[in-house]
């Protein structure tokens, strides 16, 4: 397989500034009839800022580095294995000497099932999972990343349903593992985060809701309507709409400019990007609304709060 550095991801430069992220998407990987891959590599140059469209699960095999997830740095070492969602942004910081051996999947939306993206993300809100394996789960994921590698590359007759099959399974264990032991990067939920739904929400109703949430903290970055997430909840614009308010207890614009201005938030924090680039890169359309609602919501301007940011580093 070509290294890491052959697959748009560009080397840290040694410098103060901080990355612009680099935007990689599906079609720089994947085709139309191939909505997965899987790299077994061995890493030891520092890989820039950057997120993707598409979902990335990682197993590292052996080695550490530093990892830094929509802001926050952690180490990373054998047993590690993290699941990155479209909404995240991450880079790999290497020391002289330091080295990764990992194995590397990464799938289009359109892999993730409901029913497991139900059981990965009970909070609609939640960013990406990070875990460090006990010794005892370590073996049995092994050999599912594994298992995987050699489905993918030997693409043996069935090898599509068993590739599927062995996602599945690391998706689920990655969640039971989660639920015992994992530390979640989690973006701020946009408030109202304890809204109780309305008299007249019906479970179907908020189901159908939190489906529609789950896809929104996923996507929020790409230009989504009001038509594109009521088709995700199975209904109509209209009724969606309604169930959002009843559910939720703001509207749906309302609920993604504040997902959009969260994350906004952190690349000013977190990345060397312009002003002007994290408003595109967030999801809005222009950058006199970009500015007049991040003023309304966090009581300064995007470029007062980037400066502040900086001083206070220094």
């Amino acid at each position: 397989m070509k290294p890491i550095s052959d697959r748009a991801l560009k080397p840290i430069a040694k410098s103060k500034a901080k990355p612009v992220p680099n935007r990689l998407t599906s079609s720089m990987y994947m085709s139309a009839s191939d909505s997965l891959r899987v790299f077994f590599e061995t890493h030891h140059g520092s890989i820039s800022m950057h997120w993707h469209d598409f979902y990335e699960m990682t197993y590292i095999v052996s080695g550490e580095a530093r990892h830094n997830l929509n802001g926050t740095i952690s180490k990373l070492g054998a047993g590690t294995v993290f699941l990155l969602t479209p909404a995240d942004f991450h880079e790999l910081i290497f020391e002289h000497g330091e080295q990764l051996v990992l194995i590397n999947v990464i799938f289009a939306p359109d892999m993730l099932e409901d029913a497991i993206g139900d059981f990965l993300f009970p909070d609609p809100h939640a960013g990406a999972i990070i875990l460090r394996l006990d010794d005892q789960a370590i073996p049995a994921i092994d050999s599912d990343f594994r298992r995987l590698w050699t489905e993918y590359t030997e693409q043996a007759p069935g090898a599509g349903m068993l590739i599927q099959a062995t996602l599945n399974r690391l998706l689920i264990e990655l969640g039971r593992q989660y639920r015992q032991t994992a530390s979640r990067s989690e973006p701020e939920p946009p408030p109202p985060g304890d809204h109780m739904p309305e008299k007249g929400a019906s479970p179907p109703m908020q189901q159908a809701v939190r489906k529609a949430l789950i896809y929104m903290n996923h996507h929020f970055r790409e230009p989504i309507t009001l038509a594109v997430v009521a088709r995700q909840a199975g209904y109509s614009e209209g009724y969606f709409s309604d169930c959002f308010g009843r559910v939720t207890g703001e509207s749906f614009q309302s609920y993604l400019q504040k997902l959009r201005l969260q994350f906004a938030q952190k690349m000013l924090l977190a990345s060397g990007m312009s002003v002007t680039e994290v408003c595109y890169c967030s999801g809005f359309n222009t950058l006199n609304h970009f500015e007049r609602a991040f003023k309304q919501h966090f009581q300064m301007s995007p470029r007062a709060f980037k400066a502040s940011s900086v001083k206070n580093i220094d």
